[in-house]
């Protein structure tokens, strides 16, 4: 222990991280926990607590028996207009799709196109860990809580060789922060309480088997399920950043009451999970929760929509009032059609009196839009309705753009935590593949998801960063989408082609898979050749013109993107035989025309028939020998030669 604290007699040593035997450090990693759970986070649970009861119906969450509801109960009217603003508010925040990318800094051509990978690796890791679904429940974490969680993890660090990355959500009031070590900087300890099935955990750590069958189960408060109705033991997940990136100060364990069950050291200075706040804190880590803004406003509303209920159950129910003296006999009052009712004195007065002053109703109607315009929700967008007067698709993208700019913050902090996701994916992978070489991942191509090794894509921290680029800027509904896309072709600024691969709609895909083939053939061979692939030549079936075109342009851009000469060249040679291609097969062409022609000319001669022998040749057979020279054995001049016979 340091001169420091050894003079500083009132000081509590709180610091597990230096702990060297397991049991010491559980128990001081559960004391710190029970310490924050009572001294700071006491207050911030029960408002989470308040804010879920808000938001829907608690009583089927563990261990809720033992909580008074903040909402009615279901025999009482409420019209929850909280839930319907942190809905709409969900659904506005989260209908654009973040796609993290990795944007090279003053990178080569290879790291380049190792960022193009681990985009797509990113994209296909997305879509496997159902991360965009995870996002819209931290939003809701958020708005609820004033903060959402999501964190990735090894899924089997004991056992490299089939170790995977997995995410995962955080419910926030499983998480723990000392709120006094977090005012004006940012906390270097936090906490994750879990609840695990005691023989589920006996798998996991075998070595520890005696200890967890003895570990302690959790108190059962505010939401925690009794202990005694499952075999459930109380697990803390712990850690402790590094002073510095890559110093080896900082921890990371997982305990039970009574053992750590695993303990590595922690190199970062950032925990390792991503975040999502509605409203930045002022001070401190955590961020503010929408809900509470809105929640005197709902409480009011469910105090008047229960004395209108109770109003109404007594008051507006239709009432006959007749004198004693009238002689009414009360049988004769019924519902027949055509009932005659004999009567003396005056006639019986029917009643129905008003249950509640209207200014009760405009007063509850004043409630919703307030609670709407604290959740900074739009009355209309919650409910689904366009506003009157809009009809054109102008106006109603141009008010949509503006109601998006109300959640500008929130919407910024959800692409945050997709990039920061997303980094600490890359770093995990990283881990693995130092414990295994032969570690790969999967990435999405356009012809579908390969497999590589992860030190084919793996780019030092230091190389790039991560940005966030929309699925689409087009409009989401398909209406939208093809009107913005008509328009941009009335324009010019593309043409039909691109029109087919903008649209990706499933009534085009037939049409855009043919459309858009020749050209993403050539794009892959290109690409495929400047990565340092073998040559593959042109081919007679492919559009030798746009490839001509298209390699020429890949080609300046490889050149100024710094690529090796000797993978241009292979571009280069391309082009030069696509060039070539059709002269070659202009003259085979040729050649083939020519012998056709000379083919043809042979069957003519020989289908022609034999020319008939000249008329002078009967008198030539008549004619006497002296034709011939008697000392020579050829004809004379102009004499004709005697068949033989």
């Amino acid at each position: 222990m340091s001169a420091y604290f050894e003079m500083t007699s009132d000081f509590v040593d709180r610091r597990w991280w230096p702990v060297k035997k397991p049991l010491d450090q559980a128990i001081i990693v559960f004391n710190e926990v029970e310490r924050i759970d009572r001294d700071t986070v006491g207050n911030r649970q029960q408002s989470i607590l308040e804010s879920c009861a808000l938001y829907g119906e608690i009583g089927t969450w563990p261990g809720a028996t033992v909580v008074s509801r903040t909402l009615p109960s279901s025999r009482r009217i409420s019209h929850n207009v909280i839930a319907t603003a942190t809905d709409a508010l969900v659904a506005e925040v989260t209908q654009s799709v973040p796609r993290p990318m990795a944007v090279t800094v003053g990178g080569t051509f290879k790291e380049r196109n190792r960022a193009k990978k681990l985009t797509k690796y990113w994209e296909a890791k997305f879509d496997e860990e159902n991360v965009h679904d995870l996002g819209r429940q931290a939003v809701r974490d958020c708005i609820l809580a004033g903060i959402g969680i999501l964190r990735p993890y090894r899924d089997n660090p004991l056992d490299p060789a089939n170790d995977t990355t997995r995410v995962e959500r955080i419910f926030p009031g499983h998480f723990l922060i000392d709120d006094q070590s977090a005012i004006d900087v940012m906390p270097r300890e936090c906490y994750v309480r879990r609840f695990m099935d005691r023989t589920l955990m006996m798998d996991l750590f075998p070595k520890f088997r005696g200890d967890i069958a003895v570990a302690k189960s959790p108190e059962q408060r505010y939401w925690f399920s009794p202990a005694d109705q499952a075999d459930i033991i109380e697990v803390i997940e712990a850690w402790h950043c590094a002073s510095l990136d890559g110093k080896d100060d900082g921890m990371h364990v997982i305990c039970v009451n009574n053992t750590t069950l695993y303990k590595e050291t922690y190199t970062r200075t950032r925990f390792p999970m991503s975040f999502v706040r509605p409203v930045p804190p002022q001070r401190g880590f955590w961020g503010e929760g929408l809900v509470m803004r809105a929640a005197p406003a709902q409480f009011e509303l469910n105090k008047l929509l229960r004395r209108v209920q109770e109003s109404m159950h007594l008051h507006a129910i239709p009432r006959v009032f007749i004198q004693r003296q009238s002689g009414i006999v009360k049988s004769h009052m019924q519902n027949d059609v055509g009932v005659m009712v004999e009567y003396d004195g005056s006639p019986p007065v029917f009643l129905t009196p008003a249950s509640m002053g209207s200014d009760v109703f405009q007063h509850i109607q004043t409630l919703e839009q307030w609670i709407y315009k604290e959740m900074g929700v739009s009355e209309l967008s919650a409910n689904s309705k366009k506003p009157i007067g809009l009809d054109s698709g102008a106006a109603l993208r141009t008010y949509n753009d503006v109601q998006s700019r109300r959640w500008i913050n929130l919407e910024r902090s959800y692409e945050k935590m997709h990039t920061d996701l997303a980094r600490e994916l890359a770093l995990l992978e990283k881990q693995i593949a130092e414990s295994n070489p032969s570690h790969d991942v999967t990435y999405e191509t356009k012809r579908g998801v390969n497999k590589t090794k992860w030190k084919d894509i793996e780019l030092a921290e230091d190389r790039y960063k991560t940005r966030i680029y929309s699925s689409s800027a087009l409009p989401n509904t398909p209406a939208g989408k093809l009107q913005a896309l008509e328009d941009m072709v009335k324009v010019g600024i593309i043409d039909q082609e691109t029109f087919i691969q903008l649209a990706d709609m499933p009534d085009f895909e037939s049409i855009r898979d043919l459309k858009v083939a020749p050209r993403e053939l050539l794009e892959e061979a290109f690409e495929e050749m400047l990565e340092g692939g073998e040559y593959v030549g042109p081919e007679p079936y492919n559009n030798l013109q746009m490839g001509i075109e298209l390699g020429s342009m890949m080609i300046q851009k490889a050149q100024r993107e710094g690529a090796d000469e000797q993978d241009i060249q292979k571009v280069r040679d391309w082009i030069a035989e696509a060039i070539e291609l059709p002269k070659l097969a202009q003259r085979l062409q040729q050649q083939e025309m020519a012998a056709e022609q000379q083919a043809q000319m042979v069957d003519e001669q020989a289908n022609m028939p034999p020319e008939p022998p000249p008329e002078n040749a009967e008198r030539a057979q008549i004619q006497p020998a002296a034709n011939l020279s008697p000392m020579s054995a050829t004809p004379t001049q102009g004499a004709v030669p005697a068949p033989y016979g």
